[in-house]
């Protein structure tokens, strides 16, 4: 009888020790995958802030002073769906002669995503490119995606009284922001937005 017992004591302890094993398990894997999408997020953030900064401080870069810099961007309530801005570069079959570019940024939209019981609406910005070394504009070439996971994107116009303008011809900062969500974020997951935000001052070339 006690040898049943002891029997019986010792699969309730390799029971209960098998379950606490299994429930560190699951949250070591549970937590490495949070690690994992926090850097994904991270890397995806770094990256558009890059290309974005990049881009922008291009922004007119060689034109003459009367040419329009940009295009007034398009927003969807507090969104930006399209811009664009001008700059001229050195053609690389012919050094010395340059050729009028135009840059876009495009919003366009991505899955509906639940995180934590509230639906998200998420985006992708497509960067395109047209150049003009012959007098006419070629068709816009995609050259850039960011990831498919963003969640805000906006840019803002502001005059030299730090004033938001819609008139691109008084424009002489350029505000940009956005927010991203980790690309494999998962519901149960709390929000955990990535959100990076500049200004950028609109100086002649």
């Amino acid at each position: 009888m006690i040898g049943i017992f002891d029997n019986l004591t010792a699969v309730m302890i390799f029971g209960v020790v098998l379950l606490i094993l299994v429930a560190v398990q699951s949250r070591s894997l549970e937590m490495n995958n949070e690690l994992l999408s926090t850097y994904s997020g991270k890397v995806a953030s770094l990256d558009l802030a890059m290309l974005l900064e990049n881009d922008l401080d291009n922004l007119g870069r060689d034109l003459a002073p009367d040419t329009v810099l940009m295009i007034a961007p398009t927003q969807d309530g507090p969104i930006t769906r399209d811009f664009v801005f001008n700059l001229a570069l050195e053609q690389t079959s012919s050094p010395g002669d340059m050729m009028s570019v135009q840059r876009r940024y495009r919003l366009i939209d991505g899955a509906t995503i639940t995180v934590d019981t509230l639906h998200m609406q998420t985006y992708q910005l497509i960067r395109e490119e047209r150049i003009d070394s012959t007098g006419v504009f070629s068709t816009w070439s995609e050259t850039w995606a960011s990831s498919h996971m963003l969640t805000y994107f906006n840019i803002t116009m502001k005059d030299d009284k730090f004033l938001d303008t819609i008139n691109a011809d008084s424009a002489k900062y350029v505000r940009i922001a956005f927010s991203v969500l980790p690309a494999y974020h998962q519901e149960s997951q709390s929000i955990k937005e990535m959100n990076w935000n500049t200004t950028i001052n609109v100086r002649p070339y």
